[in-house]
């Protein structure tokens, strides 16, 4: 269907400006020097130029980085088609999520078809962060507003921590009708004996994660100077998240699950493997302060050996798929191993 695309997008970008700055250039700004009027009286000019070739060309793009907002004056067609970049990556707060139903919406309103282009997924390391429910319905708003495709960067794959997340993604791909509350319980139902245990488990985790607001997550990385990419660096500070009374928390509700199973085999080890998420998200908190603690001055032993009881935690759960073990390594460069 696709074949004959025309591909005008940019490349990656830091830039919150325009590459230039000419008369000309900023003749095409929208009010107020709205980039994406740039961009889509571009992308428009590039499809006249194709139809005196091919009369029906059409254009793939996405709104991305200083032009993910619609324009504001420039309407396209139906044979522009519109990656949709949101414009946050997380936490997901009420006016981060409303922020994006707004671009989504705007971008509908011009004309143009569109497909999810997020980066949501980038965002969470190895934590139990349980976004499943805002995430869903976020799609469904999407989807029944014209969405024809996604394309979701990054999925490292978490699976004993945010196994349910990546749970409602696919099930709501294959299923945009159906209510979340549906898909949540299909994903609780094959806990057997123990399903309402770890409901209350990833319920917890859905608290942790919906108390965060923007301020929140800003004071978590710049506490520890992270500025660039913090959801790349989350190993350094998820404590800020993941206090000792949230993991006692969840641990506690694991046990509980861990108990009702009992007897139930499939359960048991379905449990078990929620287990091995929770340890090392436990664990790689636990080498974080430890590599605190020796730059600060204290004997390299207990770091090595703190980070030497994660990397053999990892090994062993590795073959059970509970974490993408290597991504999870090569996203935590200071740790020297």
């Amino acid at each position: 269907m696709f074949s004959s695309l025309i591909d005008v997008s940019e490349n990656d970008s830091y830039g919150s400006t325009p590459s230039c700055t000419c008369t000309a250039c900023r003749a095409w700004d929208g009010p107020n020097g709205h980039l994406s009027d740039r961009y889509a009286k571009f992308w428009l000019s590039v499809q006249r130029e194709a139809e005196k070739v091919r009369p029906n060309a059409r254009i793939i793009t996405i709104a991305y980085d200083s032009y993910y907002q619609p324009p504001q004056e420039t309407k396209l067609n139906d044979r522009i088609i519109t990656g949709i970049v949101p414009g946050f990556y997380f936490p997901w707060s009420d006016d981060n999520r409303q922020e994006f139903r707004k671009q989504w919406q705007g971008w509908a309103d011009t004309g143009a078809r569109l497909y999810l282009r997020p980066n949501w997924l980038h965002f969470g390391h190895n934590f139990p962060f349980n976004f499943a429910r805002k995430l869903g319905e976020d799609f469904r708003f999407a989807h029944q507003r014209g969405m024809i495709a996604t394309d979701f960067d990054l999925v490292p794959a978490p699976w004993a921590t945010q196994g349910l997340t990546y749970y409602v993604l696919g099930r709501i791909h294959r299923h945009p009708d159906w209510p979340i509350d549906r898909i949540l319980a299909e994903y609780y139902d094959g806990f057997g004996l123990a399903s309402e245990h770890v409901r209350a488990y990833f319920e917890h985790w859905e608290r942790i994660t919906g108390s965060m607001t923007s301020q929140h997550y800003a004071r978590g990385h710049a506490a520890k100077g992270i500025g660039d990419n913090p959801e790349h660096k989350l190993y350094r500070w998820g404590d800020h998240f993941f206090t000792d009374s949230a993991l006692a928390s969840g641990k506690e509700l694991l046990d509980a699950a861990k108990a009702a199973a009992s007897g139930d085999r499939t359960a048991e080890q379905r449990v078990a493997f929620l287990e091995m998420g929770l340890r090392d998200v436990k664990l790689t908190l636990a080498t974080q302060d430890s590599y605190q603690r020796y730059h600060a001055g204290a004997a390299p032993k207990i770091y090595v050996d703190t980070l030497a009881r994660l990397d053999a935690h990892r090994g062993n759960i590795e073959p059970h798929n509970a974490a993408a073990t290597g991504w999870l390594r090569s996203r935590e460069p200071e740790w020297n191993r």
